[in-house]
């Protein structure tokens, strides 16, 4: 009797009640992956060299696929500006850090913003073969997106 009570008490140990299941909540087995969400986005500037998107804010939803390319190429830089209104500077640079354009220079105030380059404009500029990167730096922060080789 003790040997029973011992092994089905092993048994409840080791096999645990199961998963725990969250309501609307992935599994990990369930393959797939959060998507961003943009919320009420408006477009602020337009140059033929660049748009210039914003959203209050962002939100993500859970795809239950598994997602092919899970960085594809973009032309595009986000960043989030937070409390306070602030001057924001986008530059395209080439792969020793010089600018070659200077894209945008400008006040924004709080929000999350997307600068979309428009790559047909490049190859109308006929720039050399080079790697290419966006760097934006706002609020006493600095990014640089990769572009590739363009």
């Amino acid at each position: 009797m003790k040997r029973l009570i011992l092994i089905i008490s092993l048994l409840s140990v080791f096999s645990g009640c199961g998963p725990k299941r969250v309501y609307n909540q992935p599994s990990a087995e369930n393959p797939g992956y959060y998507e961003t969400a943009w919320v009420d986005p408006k477009v602020v500037l337009e140059d033929p060299w660049f748009s210039l998107v914003r959203s209050p804010r962002v939100d993500s939803f859970f795809v239950a696929s598994a997602k092919d390319d899970p960085s594809p190429s973009t032309h595009s830089i986000k960043f989030e500006i937070k409390n306070y209104e602030c001057l924001a500077i986008v530059n395209l640079v080439n792969g020793r850090s010089a600018v070659v354009r200077p894209l945008l220079a400008k006040n924004l105030g709080p929000g999350y913003y997307k600068l979309t380059l428009n790559v047909g404009q490049l190859t109308k500029e006929k720039l050399p073969t080079d790697n290419y990167y966006l760097k934006a730096e706002y609020c006493g922060f600095s990014f640089i997106q990769d572009l590739g080789r363009l």
